[in-house]
C-alpha cells in the first residue's frame, strides 16, 4: 500500500514491467492469435522475449538482441523521447498502445545521424523498434492534423 484516501487504494507491484525495456530474442508471427498463444500459453518470460505481430514475415530481422538499457524518459504533447545505450544492435519494447499514426525517428550520438524508424506492432498491443548500437535518443511522434 502507497497511499489511500477514503475508500481509494493505490498499491504498488513490484512486478509490474517497466514502461520501456530490451529484450534478448523476438519472434516474428503472422497474426494475433498467434501472438497470444506464445504470450500466455508457453512459459515464455515476456521481459526476455517479445513477439512481433507482421504479415509479410521479418525476415530481415534478427532474433538475438544485445541487451540495453533505457536511461530516460520524457513524455510531452503528441511526442515521447526515450534515451538508451546499448553494447549492441537491441530491439526496445515501449509498452505504450500501438497505432499507425505514430512515426518514430532515432538521433545515434555516435553517428550523429537521424533515421527513420519502422514502429513494429510488438506483444499484441505495444509498440516495438530496433536500435542501434550506441547511445541514442529515440523519439516518438504523432500529427493528428
Amino acid at each position: 500500500k502507497v497511499f489511500s484516501e477514503g475508500k481509494t487504494i493505490v498499491y504498488n507491484n513490484p512486478l509490474a514491467f517497466p514502461r520501456a525495456f530490451f529484450v534478448n530474442t523476438t519472434e516474428c508471427l503472422p497474426g494475433k492469435e498467434m501472438v497470444i498463444r506464445k504470450m500466455f500459453y508457453s512459459q515464455t518470460n515476456l521481459r526476455l522475449r517479445a513477439f512481433i505481430e507482421e504479415k509479410d514475415g521479418c525476415s530481415n530481422l534478427p532474433t538475438n538482441w544485445s541487451e540495453g538499457k533505457v536511461t530516460k524518459i520524457t513524455y510531452s504533447e503528441n511526442n515521447i523521447s526515450v534515451e538508451t545505450e546499448n553494447p549492441d544492435e537491441g530491439f526496445l519494447v515501449f509498452v505504450d498502445s500501438y497505432y499507425p499514426t505514430w512515426k518514430a525517428k532515432i538521433y545515434n550520438y555516435n553517428t550523429n545521424m537521424t533515421k527513420m524508424a519502422k514502429i513494429l506492432l510488438t506483444d499484441f498491443a505495444f509498440r516495438g523498434i530496433r536500435v542501434p548500437k550506441g547511445k541514442n535518443t529515440i523519439t516518438f511522434s504523432v500529427n493528428l492534423l
